[in-house]
């Protein structure tokens, strides 16, 4: 939410925001969650925004 917050430039359309549970800090980027659950919506953004 932090990022949404200094970005404010970038319009609503083009920002998300998923909070995934069970996932510490460096669990985000790494490990069977993120592979499972995280890239998944990280790449379909990118693909969809770039």
């Amino acid at each position: 939410m932090a990022a949404h917050e200094r970005c404010g430039s970038i319009p609503p359309f083009r920002r998300t925001h998923h909070v995934q549970t069970g996932v510490g800090h460096c669990g985000v980027f790494n490990g069977r969650r993120w592979e499972s659950s995280i890239c998944p919506i990280v790449r379909d953004f990118v693909f969809a925004h770039g």
